[in-house]
């Protein structure tokens, strides 16, 4: 089933409001939200790996507390934290830092926007649903010169708890949005869990 772009626009909406008011199941307060930034939209991915190799290095994981960089990489068939939204939607916190060939485009603060997006449930056609697409500013982490780190994004999985501790495959896509030549691609299964804190 295809979205249209009001329902696509609503979706996205949705996240921008659940990230407000993002807690862990249990009521600890999540952090602040990631700073966003405008990205060009292109047509959603089906799950699968991109024909052309991949330019940006990803380490998909959880942040510290600064916020500054990745500390626990994701793994294949690792839990990872569940989060519950004050929407009533149920998700993940995926950060990225990301390692371009060259540094990208940035602002005064060393700053440069990606695009990403991110797929649950499986490849192709109606098995894939986009839960999150969203322009977001990387940071360059202190030290390097061309590795930027996203600050944890608020990726949907369902407004059903019964998506705890249950096996997902989950696709990740991101773009430099100033250089959309560079891209990077990283799949792999998960499993949500809500007994971890963010």
């Amino acid at each position: 089933m295809h979205r249209t772009r009001s329902t696509s626009r609503l979706l996205l909406a949705g996240l921008a409001l659940a990230a407000g008011a993002c807690r862990v199941p249990g009521g600890v307060d999540g952090g602040p939200g990631p700073a966003f930034c405008t990205a060009p939209v292109s047509e959603l991915p089906d799950g699968a790996a991109p024909e052309t190799p991949s330019t940006l290095a990803m380490v998909v994981g959880t942040e510290n507390a600064a916020q500054t960089q990745v500390t626990t990489p994701w793994h294949e068939g690792d839990h990872v934290p569940l989060v519950a939204g004050g929407q009533g939607g149920f998700m993940i916190r995926p950060a990225f830092d990301v390692t371009a060939p060259a540094a990208l485009p940035e602002d005064s603060a060393h700053r440069t926007c990606v695009a990403v997006t991110m797929l649950s449930g499986g490849t192709g056609g109606a098995a894939s649903r986009r839960s999150l697409m969203q322009g977001a500013l990387g940071a360059r982490i202190d030290g390097t010169t061309a590795t930027y780190h996203v600050p944890a994004l608020l990726g949907l999985l369902s407004y059903s708890a019964n998506i705890d501790r249950s096996t997902l495959m989950v696709t990740f896509y991101l773009n430099a949005a100033a250089d959309t030549a560079n891209a990077g691609y990283v799949a792999m299964t998960v499993v949500p869990d809500s007994a971890l804190a963010p």
